[in-house]
């Protein structure tokens, strides 16, 4: 999380380096033509004061000039530092990381809440049950994430981008506790009840994963150039065809 939090910041820092030089450079652009305005403000035949005036703005526009071409040069030069950094913490991500990258749980209408929730009082609000069993896993107690994932898919089945969230973070924490064979079988469950979830991808990923750890590099083959096939163009496309190429 430390690491998205710093692409993150990174991303808002170098777009704002991109929008102030694109003022210094406006003002480097102007600068003829407040020189023109200065000099015609003050007259065809300036007095000897006006002259000292005159000479006083000039040097001004030169040394804020001076200033811009500094300031643009160290902006670059920050710029160039920071995507170089960037792109290196990217090249390093894990693919759980990846993962919480992706698109948010969005909050949901909970009109259409099944009438379990009010029979069980252990069952919380489908967001607060989500969350509940996320946190539960971020803090390493799988085993009671795991019970509070069971809970909100008895009791919220089908409720899109929470129920297959919770599919997919229970495969997550069997595969965190050594249980790969039923990680692969969670992730493979994920995929199948919800093809179109924005967690199928990384299911499918991390299934590749599971059958390295149980040393399976065929499955491992299989698996990732399925993600290939499926999602070309995603960042677990990238990552499987990194990995499948050391297989």
């Amino acid at each position: 999380m430390k690491k998205v939090f710093v692409l993150t910041v990174s991303l808002i820092f170098l777009s704002g380096c991109a929008e102030t030089w694109k003022h210094m450079t406006k003002l480097k652009k102007d600068k003829p033509v407040a020189q023109a305005e200065a000099s015609s403000s003050l007259g065809a035949t300036p007095s000897g004061a006006e002259n000292t005036d005159l000479a006083e703005l000039r040097e001004t526009i030169s040394t804020l000039t001076q200033k811009v071409d500094e300031l643009g040069a160290s902006i670059n030069q920050l710029t160039a530092s920071m995507a170089t950094r960037l792109a290196a913490d990217t090249d390093k991500l894990e693919p759980a990381e990846i993962d919480i990258m992706e698109a948010p749980v969005e909050e949901k209408s909970t009109a259409s809440m099944p009438s379990t929730v009010m029979e069980n009082p252990k069952v919380l609000p489908l967001k607060e049950q989500y969350e509940a069993g996320y946190n539960l896993y971020k803090k390493g107690r799988f085993s009671d994430a795991i019970e509070s994932f069971d809970l909100l898919l008895k009791t919220y089945p089908n409720m899109a981008d929470y129920s297959d969230n919770a599919l997919y973070w229970k495969g997550e924490c069997y595969y965190s506790m050594g249980n790969f064979s039923e990680a692969i079988r969670l992730f493979r469950e994920t995929e199948h009840r919800f093809p179109d979830g924005n967690k199928t991808p990384a299911s499918q990923l991390k299934a590749g994963f599971a059958y390295i750890k149980m040393q399976n590099k065929e499955g491992a083959k299989k698996q990732f150039q399925k993600v290939i096939d499926l999602y070309p163009f995603s960042q677990q496309a990238e990552i499987a065809t990194k990995k499948l190429n050391t297989l």
